[in-house]
């Protein structure tokens, strides 16, 4: 157990960082879920609302990064990304995502 949590790659660290968020995002656990219409299965996500307050979850399973503008899946503007967890980055600008492989994010 001692080895799992001193390294940041283990599946154990990976479950910390995900309770973490999903803490941190209390529409994720509790909240109303929508899926998000994607035409790329490799692409995916959701919102969910709680309370008046909406998060995004997306992710992309692919190799590569992906980019998306959110205004074809959603009419809701969302200004940050709250997390991101996996083996790449994301970027938010404006409407526009891009994922890095392997990669989800929340956007608030």
């Amino acid at each position: 157990m001692a080895d799992e949590l001193a390294n940041g790659d283990s599946l154990l660290s990976n479950y910390k960082r995900l309770l973490t968020i999903r803490k941190a995002n209390p529409e994720i656990s509790s909240g109303e879920y929508r899926a998000l219409p994607f035409s790329d299965t490799k692409l995916g996500g959701f919102t969910s609302t709680l309370d008046g307050s909406t998060v995004a979850v997306l992710y992309n399973t692919t190799s590569s990064a992906i980019t998306v503008d959110l205004r074809d899946v959603t009419d809701l503007t969302f200004g940050a990304i709250t997390a991101v967890i996996g083996l790449e980055d994301a970027q938010l600008d404006g409407t526009i995502l891009t994922l890095g492989s392997c990669t989800s994010v929340v956007l608030k």
